[in-house]
């Protein structure tokens, strides 16, 4: 039984991100290099940064809130970061739970959230959007 809902819960987490990765404008899903991080987190306006892990469960609890809300607020750039794929960025920005949540303002670090609280993460949002 534990196999069989670790393969579903794999499918749909794959399924989850090509659906991501096809609908939504402002949510950015892309394997990137640290140069390209750093340019996304320095651009100006609110910057949130989602550092997940496809086997982490609240990851994929709060994932479809977090879609809904970036649909809302058009100005805020989201970014998903992989810390598996992309272990250096997660260990150079000190992520070491998920998920954790990072709010950067005009390049510069404002706020950061440990856990999938999705009121306390819109209230930064609301918080820090220019």
């Amino acid at each position: 039984m534990s196999l069989f809902l670790t393969i579903c819960s794999s499918a749909l987490v794959f399924n989850w991100r090509l659906k991501f990765i096809r609908t939504l404008n402002n949510f950015i899903l892309i394997k990137i290099d640290e140069t390209e991080y750093k340019s996304y987190v320095s651009k100006p306006g609110l910057v949130v940064v989602d550092y997940f892990a496809t086997w982490c469960g609240p990851c994929n609890m709060i994932a479809p809130k977090l879609e809904e809300f970036s649909d809302q607020m058009k100005d805020v750039c989201f970014i998903k970061v992989d810390v598996d794929v992309l272990p250096s960025i997660a260990d150079a920005e000190s992520v070491r739970a998920m998920p954790t949540f990072k709010f950067f303002l005009n390049g510069k670090e404002v706020k950061s959230v440990v856990g999938a609280n999705f009121e306390i993460i819109q209230q930064a949002v609301l918080a820090n959007k220019p």
